[in-house]
């Protein structure tokens, strides 16, 4: 029986290697098509090394066969797929039939372009800016990779920061009225009107989510707020959030002497206990039809109410009803300038 040397089996893998290190040199894996069909997308992007140009069509091509040797993950290559193809017929419409003619306002205006969402055209979010210049990026590099001419200025800037969070303001009293109509879904008291009640009382998701029925004096009109051992805060309610309160005591049978939470039960964490919370604020909010208007958070509830706070006892007392950390947070949050005195009476710190 002959024994095959090491030096003839090591050659075809050898020449197998040297073709896997030509193809991923090129951009092309060639397990998705016949060697032949590769080697002549080869010659032609050889001789665009020579030109420096490519057509449109020849541009997809190599980006596209690129993608799949750079990005091995399938979810990764469908999604550039699709945005390198929006690209190309992106621009095609402009007017670009070769790759030497697009431009950098071409590139750039493919980036910002609108996009389709519920039936409407819409300014890009940032997430959706940052995808397309990324698939941008691919391309160039691909291209270039090619040894086909790539203008500098067609490469992506920096990408988009992403939004400030929107500001919450407070609401004016036909929002309040509002919210506070669509706080309940139904005819009798519900956990969500508490929620908006000890927000108009100035406390945080988080703080509604700890308080208990026994925090609650509906005889002076106060509730206890704070965070983990200081809770010894004492805000007053509203009229209306002391009347939605008693409501949701008396519909669920709730001992106002009972240590259980009022908005969450017992088994329900901190941190789920608060996102709970918000999210049902936010719910009002949308009932209401408030979802759209500027500046309309869940933070604005509570919000409302320390702006009167603000006006009539300055920003050290409003400080206090947010249990705010200090006077430039509570400041910042109602928007207050407070470097110079307050219009209310007091509270600034100029003179």
């Amino acid at each position: 029986m002959r024994t095959i040397p090491p030096s003839e089996t090591a050659r075809p893998a050898r020449a197998l290697q040297h073709r896997r290190m030509r193809q991923l040199r090129l951009g092309f894996p060639g397990r998705r098509s016949a060697w032949r069909s590769w080697a002549v997308l080869a010659a032609r992007f050889e001789a665009a090394a020579v030109t420096g140009d490519l057509s449109l069509a020849e541009a997809r091509e190599l980006a596209g066969a690129a993608a799949a040797v750079r990005f091995p993950n399938p979810a990764t290559r469908r999604k550039l797929a699709t945005l390198t193809g929006w690209l190309f017929r992106y621009l095609d419409a402009a007017g670009a039939k070769d790759w030497s003619e697009v431009t950098p306002e071409m590139a750039e205006g493919w980036c910002r372009a609108a996009a389709r969402h519920r039936g409407r055209w819409v300014s890009p979010a940032p997430s959706t800016v940052r995808n397309r210049q990324w698939a941008l990026t691919v391309v160039c590099d691909a291209l270039e990779a090619a040894g086909a001419g790539v203008d500098p200025a067609l490469r992506p800037g920096r990408e988009p920061r992403p939004p400030a969070p929107r500001r919450s303001r407070p609401l004016t009293a036909a929002e309040r009225d509002l919210v506070r109509a669509f706080a309940d879904r139904g005819l009798v008291g519900s956990r969500r009107s508490a929620m908006v009640a000890l927000a108009e009382a100035g406390a945080s998701a988080a703080e509604i989510a700890s308080v208990r029925a026994c925090d609650v004096d509906l005889e002076a009109g106060t509730v206890r707020l704070g965070a983990g051992r200081d809770r010894s805060r004492v805000n007053p309610l509203t009229g209306w959030g002391a009347e939605a309160v008693r409501r949701v005591l008396v519909v669920n049978r709730i001992d106002p002497a009972d240590g259980a939470r009022l908005c969450v039960t017992d088994a329900v964490g901190a941190d789920r206990g608060a996102q709970s919370v918000a999210t049902r604020l936010c719910d009002a909010i949308r009932d209401a039809g408030l979802a759209g208007a500027e500046g309309v958070t869940a933070g604005s509830i509570r919000l409302t109410a320390a702006a009167g706070v603000l006006a009539r006892g300055g920003i050290e007392a409003a400080a206090r009803f947010l249990g705010a950390s200090s006077l430039d947070s509570a400041a910042a949050a109602l928007g207050h300038d407070w470097n110079h005195s307050d219009d209310g009476g007091g509270g600034g710190r100029g003179g």
